[in-house]
Parts: structure tokens; sequence; C-alpha cells
């Protein structure tokens, strides 16, 4: 068994960088989608899998800035033009289906290819499915999945089947323009609000 031996004594000093998380960085890369003025993000991990979600947005008509050096990027989202994604750029990373959310939710549509990425088994898009639907999308579930709203989304409860963080990430970013409807729901001293 391994061990650490610590003579202490001294006082610890130093400085540390703490490098970006690619899970914390993809999912507000697509959110930019939503939003109506520049985005700046700082801090973005220089990974394959951001690259590609920036090379998505781009095709997508967003202005993209990246300064690798200082590890962040702009984005000007005010020109996207809601099209089919490129399948090619899909099948290089799984969080493109994050795209839906925020596509459907700002411009009533989103057409995304299979999403690609790591193959390390079976991954379900079914929760991402179930939730959009669940805010009013309409959904079509050949490749590409065809994502529809004819009205604004409406916030509802949701009951996802199984614990998915990139399922949740996308109907939260889908929730966020969505029209709200707030119950309350009151037993004992316990109150529920859903949104």
């Amino acid at each position: 068994m391994s061990k650490f031996i610590i003579t202490g004594g001294r006082p610890i000093h130093g400085h540390h960088h703490v490098p970006g998380n690619k899970n914390a960085a993809l999912p507000m890369l697509a959110a930019t989608v939503m939003a109506q003025s520049p985005v700046e993000l700082l801090n973005i991990p220089l990974i394959d899998d951001v690259r590609v979600m920036l090379s998505i947005l781009e095709f997508l008509g967003a202005k993209v800035s990246l300064d690798e050096a200082a590890h962040r990027v702009r984005i000007d989202p005010t020109t996207i033009t809601p099209k089919p994604l490129d399948a090619g750029l899909c099948r290089k990373v799984r969080t493109s289906i994050l795209f839906a959310g925020p596509l459907v939710a700002r411009f009533g549509e989103a057409v995304i290819p299979s999403p690609g990425g790591d193959n390390i088994g079976k991954r379900r898009l079914d929760t991402h499915f179930d939730g959009l639907r669940g805010l009013g999308a309409t959904i079509t579930e050949t490749n590409p999945f065809s994502f529809r709203s004819a009205s604004p989304l409406k916030g509802g409860r949701l009951i996802f089947d199984e614990a998915s963080v990139t399922a949740t990430e996308n109907v939260v970013m889908a929730a966020a323009l969505a029209a709200l409807i707030i119950s309350f729901f009151w037993s004992e001293k316990i109150m529920e609000i859903e949104v």
C-alpha cells in the first residue's frame, strides 16, 4: 500500500492556475445560441471537443474569435440562422446534441444529425427527446433528428427515467426561453414550485 509521509513546519506557497473544465465549457458554448448579444467565455480548455463546438457555431453563422494564448473566446450569436447542423462535425462530438434545446427555443426548429464522440458504450438520447417534448417540442426520431415548436416552449413538470447530465443541460437551456407556467403545491410546510 502506498503512503505519503508529510513533514510540516514550512508554509506552503506558490500559484496554481486551475484549467478550464470541458464539461462546463461545452454546454456554455451551446447556450450562446440563445444570447442576443456577444458573449465572452474565459478559461476555455483548448481541446478538440471545444474546437468542434466552435466550428458548429461558425457553421450556424456565429462570429467566433478565439484567443488561444488567453484561453478566451468571443462569440457573436446575433448572425446565427437555423439550418441543419453539419453531419461531419456532429459525428466528432457527443455534445452536438446540446444545440437542440437552444436552437428550438430560439428559432422553433433544430435539425441535428446523430452525435458521435467517444465510443464508451450505449448512450441514449431518449431523455433529451422526452425532456424537450415535455416543453412542447415535436421530435422526429430519425437521423437527422428534427425538433420543432410552432409556438414558444412552455415550462412544466418533467421527470426523467434516467440520470442524464447532458439531457438536463439541454432541457434547462431550452426552458430558459420558455414561457413560464408556475404551479404551487402545498403539503404541510413543503412548497414545490414548477417552472
